[in-house]
């Protein structure tokens, strides 16, 4: 991968121990101190460009100074202390490679609409294409105990806005995360992933060998540091910088009470577009996400959906000349294949998803054979095998009357 430029945030060649001692100190501040410090910088407080020494009103100077320790001496006395051990494992970290950084609220980098997300951002550690931060990002979570379906819709909605010109943004987690991560890996459409673990915990274990290569050919981005360890709290803050970071967010299958409704919750707060993937009544996995399209979110069913709500976003991308793209405008076609590729993997998805039609055709109530032979569409042979495959494999059971579901 091709190294980071270094003018726009913090790297092991330019951040120096004080001055990421003093990054670290704020950010881990209590809320009230931490509060008064952005105010005073960002300069909502009329005395602000007074006391920092007029280094707010030009943020291109701040990428290569430490504003912050002009801080008033009472507001510095309330900041936590910090192990030099933490310090030190933020630095050897940096050094680790080119493409690992440390962008922070004074870098141009930064992203802007992380500048309002609550509670705030102090800073971010990155391993991968930072440049990606530019781009539209969309969201595409739910469930970590996804379904098969669930899964097959996320790699769907992904694989196509991937190629429409979104980079898909998710929580590195099991199941739909996973799915949609995996999904834009796999047309080699870049990815953003953020860990509510350590920049260098690559958590969860199972998904690790697939946050390593989003590390190298997509985004890696935490709040956490090196060393941090996992903590259960981490993870639905974790959850207001992928609301934050992405114009829209897509819940495909979450329970009543999921962290993926506190995503969407956010989405909301910080003027983003929310949709929801509809499913049967009686599926659990679908209790969030029709809760979500009673309290407003768009009910969606297709990729194309999405991407004709947005793209007005990405023609203000490509019009802006913001976008990296390796497409050759001279070339006339270009458009025409793309489109053509589009309406493939759509369509190749489409006849996947057909395929598992067996599962979808049994519900969580008792469904008779008759009914599932009728709605499957295919030979009776073949449904009665796959319906015995089903069972061995432990998503659905035979009770009098026919089969029920006992898997999501």
């Amino acid at each position: 991968m091709k190294g980071i430029d270094h003018s726009i945030h913090f790297c092991a060649d330019t951040l120096q121990s004080p001055v990421l001692e003093q990054w670290l100190r704020v950010q881990r501040a209590p809320a009230l101190v931490l509060r008064q410090i952005l105010n005073l910088w960002e300069g909502s407080d009329e005395n602000a460009e007074r006391q920092l020494d007029g280094l707010v009103a030009e943020p291109a100077k701040i990428d290569r100074l430490a504003p912050l320790t002009k801080l008033p001496k009472v507001l510095s006395a309330q900041l936590p202390s910090i192990e030099k051990k933490t310090v030190a494992q933020a630095l050897a970290w940096l050094q680790e490679s080119a493409d690992h950084f440390i962008v922070t609220r004074a870098c141009r980098s930064f992203p802007p609409d992380l500048l309002m997300v609550q509670p705030p951002v102090v800073l971010l550690f990155g391993a991968g294409n930072l440049a990606l931060l530019k781009q539209p990002l969309f969201a595409i979570v739910g469930s970590r105990n996804a379904s098969p379906h669930g899964r097959e819709h996320a790699a769907l909605f992904s694989r196509y806005l991937s190629m429409a010109g979104f980079v898909i943004c998710s929580g590195g987690a099991m199941g739909i995360d996973g799915a949609a991560h995996r999904a834009a890996l796999e047309i080699m459409a870049p990815t953003v992933a953020v860990l509510g673990s350590g920049i260098d915990n690559f958590y969860p274990t199972r998904n690790r060998r697939m946050l390593q290569q989003i590390s190298e050919d997509g985004l890696i981005v935490s709040e956490y540091g090196p060393g941090t360890p996992v903590r259960t709290e981490q993870f639905p803050l974790r959850n207001r910088i992928i609301s934050g970071l992405s114009c829209g967010v897509l819940v495909v299958e979450a329970a009543a009470q999921s962290g993926s409704l506190h995503t969407a919750r956010y989405a909301n707060e910080f003027g983003r577009e929310v949709f929801a993937l509809p499913g049967s009544l009686l599926d659990p996995g679908s209790a969030g996400p029709h809760r979500l399209i009673q309290d407003g979110a768009k009910l969606v069913t297709r990729p194309e959906e999405v991407a004709e709500e947005l793209q007005h976003l990405i023609a203000s991308q490509a019009f802006s000349g913001d976008a990296d793209s390796d497409f050759d405008e001279s070339d006339d076609d270009w458009y025409d294949d793309f489109e053509e590729f589009c309406q493939n993997m759509v369509q190749s998805d489409v006849e996947y998803l057909a395929k598992d039609s067996i599962l979808a055709s049994v519900g969580f109530e008792t469904t008779a054979v008759d009914a599932i032979i009728a709605s499957a569409g295919q030979e009776v042979s073949e449904v009665m095998h796959q319906l015995i495959s089903l069972e061995l494999d432990g998503w659905i059971k035979t009770v009098p009357g026919g089969y029920v579901r006992v898997r999501r």
